[in-house]
């Protein structure tokens, strides 16, 4: 855990956020919050200290009003162009109240607010609940609860057209070519979408996919996009699937054939719930190896209480087996609603809208976490019985975790005094990302060792990573 919200009095440094964090080259995380002073949302930086711990400081608050709040309140995600600038919505505020577009700039050792549009819910739509993206000529492109908008910057200013009369409450992706991807999930609809500019100023809006074939089928799309290099598309479904638990799924396009200019859908996991994962509110994101990592709202190890306080897991590719990396348990955070960013060490950041250790909100005020890459170990079996001056042996298993690169050195005890002696060959295991490694655990003894149960312990260890398993050894 980076940062627990709430951390100071009156929360004035924030809390509550579902937004993805935003990273720029210096190894600095930026995102918004509810909360603050005087309560109307943050903009946040969060800081490495050097010594393994972080600093937060706020950049800029919120007004705490729907009407009267020029400058916005409830501010969603944020982006980083390559000047350092921050833009991003708030859900409330502006002009009319419906909403604002704005732009931070560290002016000197301040950060200056600047609304770029205030939604008047007119032709412009209102109430942004997402972001905004930018293009390489630095046009910004979001959604609203009515339309999809452009702004575009004209001597200073900027100016707003409505490029899609379809709202969405989830942000925008653009592809190398400059088209538009987005996803609905209205009462009426539930699509991925495409918006390819006409070469005449406007959009040509297409429907690549329509969801709700439950079980077959996903629904209620609400991350953002993601393409692969081949450029095929993925994303997530908070419902749907066999279980009605959420799907994650890879559309690709049709190149050839009758069917060419089309796309084709796969559902690649299905959500199965209690102790695994369930419910994806968030967008996904890649490692090198095209291993898929995300978060749920609910699911893991205590899903008994409040339906489980959420996951980061993984799905290992190719297949794409589930591994959940994480399970929240309330201390740790509570309900991570935002995307997951990764970093080029292969860790994970993000936040939860609720857990922590703060004790000013009823169940916690939200964190920021990190993710590190790692393993796991399992012995199987897990216990052997021999007589004495016999053998026992059981295999090692150590698995990467997250996008782990490094050696894992293997060592074993046995209980002293007793004729008993132990090795592992390999002794060593060396991760370039993924997968599964295995040594053979040899338990000696002699004919002298007394009847008992004795446990031997296998460790691995990688820098400051450590993990352990336990092998119980009967001698008859």
């Amino acid at each position: 855990m980076l940062y627990n919200f709430c951390s100071q009095s009156n929360c004035s440094d924030g809390e509550y956020s579902s937004a993805a964090l935003v990273s720029d080259g210096a190894g600095n995380l930026y995102g918004t919050s509810d909360g603050g002073s005087p309560g109307g949302g943050t903009v946040f930086e969060l800081s490495p200290d050097g010594d393994g711990s972080w600093n937060e400081t706020v950049l800029y608050n919120f007004c705490l009003a729907v009407v009267g709040c020029t400058d916005g309140s409830g501010p969603t995600n944020v982006i980083l162009d390559r000047a350092g600038n921050l833009y991003g919505t708030t859900t409330d505020g502006g002009a009319y109240g419906y909403g604002a577009v704005f732009e931070l700039s560290l002016v000197g050792a301040n950060w200056t607010e600047k609304v770029l549009h205030s939604f008047a819910a007119g032709g412009d739509g209102a109430y942004p609940s997402a972001g905004v993206i930018m293009d390489s000529a630095g046009n910004l492109y979001g959604t609203n609860i009515e339309v999809v908008y452009e702004l575009s910057p004209a001597g200073g200013d900027w100016t707003e057209q409505t490029i899609y009369n379809v709202g969405s409450y989830a942000p925008l992706t653009i592809d190398s070519a400059g088209n538009i991807f987005g996803v609905t999930s209205g009462p009426s609809a539930h699509t991925v979408f495409e918006l390819s500019p006409n070469g005449k100023g406007g959009w040509n809006p297409a429907i690549l996919h329509t969801f709700c074939g439950i079980p077959k089928d996903g629904c209620s799309p609400k991350g953002p996009l993601v393409f692969d290099g081949a450029g095929n598309i993925y994303g997530t479904t908070t419902s749907g699937g066999v279980k009605n638990l959420g799907t994650v799924y890879k559309l690709s396009p049709v190149t050839e054939g009758k069917n060419k200019g089309t796309w084709t859908e796969k559902i690649l996991y299905t959500f199965q719930g209690g102790k695994n994962a369930e419910y994806p509110e968030a967008g996904i994101v890649f490692d090198a190896a095209g291993n898929i990592y995300g978060t749920t709202e609910h699911g893991g190890k205590d899903d008994a209480v409040y339906e489980g306080a959420g996951t980061i897991y993984e799905l290992v590719a190719p297949k794409y087996t589930e591994k959940v990396l994480w399970s929240f348990d309330v201390a740790d955070g509570y309900q991570p609603v935002g995307s997951l960013i990764l970093d080029g060490e292969g860790n994970l950041y993000g936040t939860t809208w609720v857990g922590g250790s703060s004790g000013s909100c009823p169940d916690g005020c939200g964190v920021v976490f990190e993710v590190k890459p790692g393993f796991t170990m399992a012995l199987k079996p897990g216990s052997a019985s021999v007589a004495p001056g016999s053998p026992a042996t059981s295999t090692v298993t150590v698995s990467a975790a997250g996008y782990f690169v490094g050696a894992v050195n293997l060592t074993c005890t046995v209980p002293g005094g007793d004729g008993l002696s132990c090795n592992l060959s390999p002794n060593s295991v060396t991760f370039n990302g993924t997968g599964s490694q295995t040594a053979t655990l040899t338990v000696d003894t002699s004919s002298t060792t007394p009847a008992a149960t004795y446990t031997i312990t296998v460790k691995g260890n990688s820098g400051s990573l450590t993990q352990s398993a336990k092998f119980k050894l009967t001698v008859q």
